[in-house]
């Protein structure tokens, strides 16, 4: 299911991050923490 443009790269977003709640892409997406790649370094640190 598409949800929108990703925030990230303008490609079809088919996730939205747990944190930000914005739109990624699979690219832009960590499935195990559910996060966006900019919010999941922010966790990982």
């Amino acid at each position: 299911m598409i949800v929108g443009t990703c925030y990230i790269c303008g490609k079809e977003a088919r996730h939205i991050c747990k944190l930000c709640g914005r739109p990624v892409c699979d690219e832009h997406y960590v499935a195990s923490l559910g996060l966006c790649v900019r919010c999941a370094r922010k966790v990982e640190k």
